[in-house]
């Protein structure tokens, strides 16, 4: 039911905050544990695997394992929903291009670029984020926003400019991918949200979404990678055993990537992608002091400043946010917090009493036109 009373609205808050934090943590360690494993592993100057998209194609279908195996273990999480052909090819496949070219592009550019530069080009995911969330209605634009979005954006252009190690090629390759992520994330979060989909939990998700990322990445790495090259370096050329442990080192980051990946889908699931790319410049903050700890990339006085600058905005986008949750006149959705309007409401309460459960389910998550008026025609057959 929609929470109305104040202290309501604070409780649930600090408990749905506590519980993200839980998330946040989980990906943090798991996204901080891959990056460093990735740049030591793709770069030149440190373990030299200079094959990203083979690799990360097969992370993908060790993602697909795990998932098939966690749908067997709890059968109650698979899907109710036929997935037609058109179905996937409208839903699945743009979101899983989307996602194989985020991750292909962001690990192709650790060959050329030092992470903390990689990690400060990724801050700017936020920008590419709301572009599309506005683009899909998934957020409403406001003055708040923009002079959030302002902030920190300014935060991550003193960043990147004071960059000592530029390379153009990794620079396009990066900021491409965060320009997909973008994307990705939309899609995500629609896939996700619009529960007459039938895709309700991240691991169906995941299931449905990575062997089509398998299948890109491996046509990637099969254009821009030689496999004569692969099989033919130092890595499979010393034995059976040596071969085999070579396998374990390309296969085994992925089960880091699965649990990435659950708790990102598991903080869009619960809030929006505008609330897990602000968590995810935080992320990338830390990273850029640890990978300067790990690797020795440099830090100028304008990388600091450009840091506390985007902190500043994180700080400011929490605090609006807990007081438009905290403050609003307005019903907010426990589900995800967001503020109810007053007409969202209405067709919310005229659903359940014409007793029409389906309006019920999907009534949240209708912002566009047609999906209202498919609302509204269901209403009235069962009030009929």
């Amino acid at each position: 039911m929609p929470l109305e009373n104040q202290d309501d609205k604070r409780s649930w808050y600090f408990r749905h905050a506590l519980i993200n934090l839980i998330y946040i943590s989980l990906w943090y360690t798991f996204a901080f544990s891959l990056s460093v494993y990735n740049k030591w592993i793709f770069s030149v100057s440190q373990s030299s695997f200079p094959f990203p998209l083979f690799m990360t194609s097969w992370h993908m279908l060790m993602q697909w394992i795990l998932s098939f195996i966690g749908l067997k273990i709890f059968p109650a999480l698979k899907t109710n929903e036929p997935m037609t052909l058109l179905d996937y090819s409208k839903r699945i496949i743009p979101c899983a291009l989307a996602t194989a070219l985020d991750i292909g592009l962001s690990n192709l550019s650790l060959k050329s670029i030092t992470l903390t530069f990689y990690t400060m080009c990724k801050s700017s995911s936020l920008i590419w984020v709301l572009f599309f969330a506005f683009l899909f209605k998934l957020e409403r634009p406001s003055l708040s926003m923009a002079v959030i979005i302002v902030i920190i954006a300014i935060g991550v252009v003193l960043m990147v400019s004071a960059e000592t190690s530029f390379v153009l090629s990794g620079a396009i390759q990066v900021m491409s991918a965060t320009a997909a992520g973008g994307l990705r994330w939309s899609l995500t979060q629609i896939l996700l949200q619009k529960q007459k989909y039938g895709l309700k939990n991240p691991l169906i998700i995941l299931y449905f979404l990575a062997p089509v990322m398998f299948a890109c990445l491996i046509l990637l790495s099969v254009i821009f990678e030689s496999w004569w090259d692969i099989f033919h370096s130092d890595y499979f050329q010393f034995g059976a055993l040596h071969s085999l442990k070579s396998c374990l080192m390309i296969i085994s980051p992925g089960f880091l990537a699965f649990g990435m990946v659950l708790s990102e889908f598991k903080l869009i699931e619960r809030s929006s992608i505008i609330t897990m790319s602000i968590a995810g410049i935080f992320k990338e903050l830390l990273t850029i002091f640890i990978s300067s700890a790990i690797f020795g990339d440099t830090l100028t006085p304008i990388n600091v400043t450009g840091m506390c600058i985007t902190i500043l905005g994180i700080c400011v986008y929490n605090y609006i946010k807990y007081k438009q949750v905290t403050s609003s006149n307005q019903p907010i959705d426990p589900s995800t917090g967001r503020v109810m309007e007053y007409d969202e409401l209405n067709m919310r309460d005229q659903a359940v009493e014409s007793g029409s459960n389906d309006a019920i389910f999907d009534i949240g998550e209708a912002d566009d036109d047609d999906e209202r008026e498919r609302l509204t025609s269901t209403q009235h057959k069962a009030s009929n």
